[in-house]
């Protein structure tokens, strides 16, 4: 099986029982990613963790701002204290009896 041409495993342009050109590229290839693929895999999930920390805060000072901002509508308007300001206005029709 190993002979068979068609199995690309020897190299058919050796006389004597060689790995295939592709084999041994491969093999190369494989060796040389195989030094970096831990630190490759490290760095890559810092990057994963510092971005999910950073659209975590972004989203945090954007809430803080918001509810400032609804805090100082709340102080300049005090006859609208205890209405919802996050949900809109009221759009409630009264009916006449």
């Amino acid at each position: 099986m190993i002979c068979w041409d068609r199995n690309q495993i020897l190299d058919p342009a050796d006389d004597c029982l060689t790995l295939h050109p592709d084999l041994r590229a491969g093999l190369q290839l494989l060796q040389a990613q195989r030094a970096d693929f831990l630190p490759r895999l490290e760095r890559e999930a810092r990057a994963a963790v510092a971005s999910t920390i950073e659209a975590a805060a972004t989203r945090h000072l954007a809430e803080m701002q918001l509810s400032a901002d609804l805090d100082a509508i709340r102080r300049s308007a005090p006859r609208l204290i205890g209405i919802d300001m996050a949900s809109g206005p009221d759009n409630t029709e009264w009916g006449l009896p």
